[in-house]
């Protein structure tokens, strides 16, 4: 069985995670690429997991991954009745959204305009 080729994106936080969690046991560990950084904690995970546990794997999930490395993703194939019939879907209109009434404007004209609005200081006029 050939060696797969598994590829998949990290950002750099995830990657500086990794290398923060391997400095943790070995402070002076240099990676020699992000590639090999990610094979290291891959390896040291199954090395964890596998403690008191038997290191003979079942035939039927070494075929699991031999299908798993064989068979290629396929590429979905659009037939021209597929396009068609989603050009149809996405040109029905939403309906309309309710109309909702208007507010009154407010008579603050600014952001700095915090007085209050000269009828609610007539009353306070008329309690004194």
């Amino acid at each position: 069985m050939s060696n797969p080729s598994i590829s998949f994106r990290l950002s750099p936080y995830q990657i500086a995670r990794g290398l923060w969690i391997v400095r943790k046991l070995e402070p002076d560990y240099k990676p020699a690429s992000a590639s090999k950084l990610v094979k290291l904690l891959y390896l040291d995970y199954l090395a964890k997991m596998s403690v008191g546990r038997s290191d003979i794997i079942p035939a039927e999930i070494i075929n699991e991954v031999k299908e798993l490395i064989s068979n290629k993703p396929k590429k979905e194939q659009f037939q021209l009745e597929d396009i068609i019939s989603r050009h149809e879907a996405d040109q029905f209109e939403a309906p309309p959204k309710a109309k909702q009434p208007q507010e009154e404007e407010s008579i603050i004209t600014t952001v700095t305009d915090f007085s209050p609005p000269t009828d609610w200081m007539s009353d306070v006029k008329e309690e004194e």
